[in-house]
């Protein structure tokens, strides 16, 4: 008996679709791409059950005939391509022709389709692959796609999806970048009767930033227009105080294609420098025109990925762009004002430290320790606990407490720390009465991403119950009258930070709602004391106080960073070669 044998046809088509069909918004990709290249300027995007229960995308495009119809749902056809030159050149979206055929191999497929100057349409059914049904019916000009019991003939995938949750995410995040990339197009998303994406067709991108982002991004938005070696740049880049804690927000496109690009990515943060918050992105909007024929768009099954001919000079076009963008508002410092760092490839010789002459130590100044130890009263040098005597000498760069003992220094991470007591207080209080919130004493409003939006509507009572008091306030805005007690900054923007903390994790939205312990350590991060921030004998001494008394490990902070470095005495004497 032979090892190798053909597949079966049936086989083969699942196979293929496997490719191209991963999940629910694969579908809605695909859909919406052939809309888009069918010329339409409404879109109507509606799912059930996450998509796996049925997806339906409606357009005004220029529809097709009966011919047509029937060719599309079939492998390897195509209106896009026709010569091997074609696939070196590609200016459409949905460019590959088996797109159709493969949602059709694992689903219940209908489309039902009309030309403008055709009086009657066409309707044709599909089950599995196969062609079940064609027939006149009577519709609007443009095309309807239904599709059904997506993957009920491939259990093993259907296996592998997420919660439902996580899956119309996924479907919000797909039409989100279509909304901002084709501003001209009305799109319209509603998943099980419910309106979660509305954005007509704008004048320009930056309106259709506005609808998704709000009047707080939009107003914080930057232009970028570029040109250089065959590059061309345009959109939106926000200034570096306007960011979010996951890249999630930076949608870059290539001739209009949503891509995923480690060297774009990099670009755009290489640009904004040091001028961004650690782990905090940019909100952009960025699309790169560059010749179809320098860029590779099939790298990918599903073309989330492209290979450029030369990708250091779209890198250095895509830098420069948002950083000439950047220094023209004066948003980073011009690039002469920027601090020289010696780069890791000089030689050693000339890294050599400059001769140092003696000074008497009476005229040395050291910076950071601003409290010296005859300062303290008695009471605030010492801190005593569960049998541990540490003597504190002050503090360095407003971030870290210094003590000691007899045998060892330590310096302590002041906000990991006073974090860790927080947390502990929390985790206790929510156990036994619950977390007490405090009453803003005006509410404030906060505009969501849709994603973002759409996880916290669902999961609304989860948060309140941790003393979150928020609500819906239309559309994808939201009311918050109270917070924790312990959380001490209340701005609009503070608060939004947030709750886009607990909404995302790694990037993305979260697929479910984070752990207790997660929520509390994310109040408690909000609630501590801040590094750089200056500190009195006493409060040194109570968070010290408190995070040995209290804490059962009081070595790390909620998140898993360490709280205290020790470096033993005698370490320090054979530095000193004593």
């Amino acid at each position: 008996m032979p090892r190798i044998i053909k597949l079966d046809k049936n086989v083969i088509e699942r196979i293929a679709a496997g490719e191209v069909v991963e999940r629910p918004a694969s579908v809605v990709k695909e859909l919406i791409e052939n809309s888009i290249d069918a010329g339409a300027s409404r879109i109507l995007i509606e799912v059930q059950g996450a998509g796996l229960k049925k997806i339906r995308v409606s357009d005004d495009g220029i529809g097709m005939d009966k011919e047509d119809a029937v060719l599309a749902v079939q492998r390897y056809t195509t209106s896009k391509i026709r010569s091997p030159e074609d696939l070196e050149r590609i200016v459409t979206l949905g460019f590959r022709g088996e797109a159709l055929a493969s949602i059709g191999a694992v689903s219940f497929l209908k489309i039902i389709t009309r030309t403008h100057d055709s009086e009657i349409g066409t309707e044709v059914s599909v089950e599995g692959g196969t062609i079940k049904r064609v027939e006149p019916v009577g519709c609007s000009p443009g095309t309807t796609v239904i599709v059904e019991n997506l993957f009920f003939n491939a259990p093993a995938r259907k296996k592998f999806l997420k919660s439902t949750d996580v899956e119309l995410s996924e479907i919000v995040n797909t039409v989100t970048r279509y909304v901002l990339a084709y501003p001209h197009i009305s799109f319209r998303l509603i998943s099980d009767g419910k309106v979660l994406i509305s954005s007509p067709a704008a004048r320009d991108l930056l309106e259709k930033i506005l609808h998704i982002y709000g009047r707080r991004v939009a107003e914080a938005m930057i232009k970028v227009e570029y040109e250089a070696d065959g590059v061309k740049i345009t959109g939106y880049t926000s200034k570096p105080d306007v960011t979010r804690g996951t890249r999630s927000h930076m949608n870059i496109y290539v001739n209009g294609r949503p891509v995923i690009d480690e060297t774009l990515y990099k670009a755009i943060l290489d640009a904004y420098g040091p001028t961004l918050p650690k782990r905090r992105y940019p909100i952009c909007v960025l699309n790169l025109e560059i010749d179809p024929s320098r860029v590779d768009v099939n790298v990918h099954p599903t073309k989330r990925e492209v290979r450029f001919d030369n990708p250091d000079l779209v890198y250095n076009a895509l830098r420069d762009a948002i950083r000439n963008s950047l220094f023209s508002q004066k948003a980073v410092p011009a690039p002469e004002e920027k601090t020289f760092i010696m780069p890791p490839e000089m030689r050693e010789s000339e890294r050599r430290l400059p001769e140092v002459k003696q000074i008497p130590l009476t005229s040395i100044r050291v910076e950071g320790l601003q409290t010296k130890l005859e300062e303290f009263e008695e009471r605030e040098k010492e801190v005593v606990s569960r049998g541990v005597t540490w003597k504190i000498a002050g503090q360095v760069a407003d971030s870290f407490i210094i003590a000691y003992d007899d045998e060892n220094m330590y310096v302590i991470d002041q906000h990991a720390a006073h974090e860790r007591v927080i947390f502990e207080r929390l985790r206790r209080r929510r156990m036994e009465k619950g977390i007490k919130k405090q009453s803003l004493l005006a509410p404030i409003v906060v505009e969501l991403p849709p994603a973002e939006a759409e996880f916290l509507r669902r999961n609304i009572e989860y948060f309140k119950s941790f003393g979150i008091d928020v609500a819906e306030f239309g559309g994808n805005s939201f009311i918050i009258r109270a917070l924790p007690a312990t959380i001490t900054s209340v701005d609009e923007k503070s608060v939004r930070e947030f709750l886009m903390e607990l909404l995302t994790s790694n990037g993305r939205v979260r697929r479910k709602v984070p752990s207790s312990d997660e929520v509390l350590a994310t109040i408690a991060c909000r609630s501590a004391i801040k590094a750089g921030e200056k500190l009195d004998p006493e409060t040194m001494r109570k968070i010290l106080q408190d995070l040995l008394r209290e804490v059962k490990n009081p070595f790390i902070c909620p998140h898993g960073r360490p709280t205290i470095a020790v470096f033993p005495i005698s370490r320090l004497k054979k530095l000193f070669k004593r």
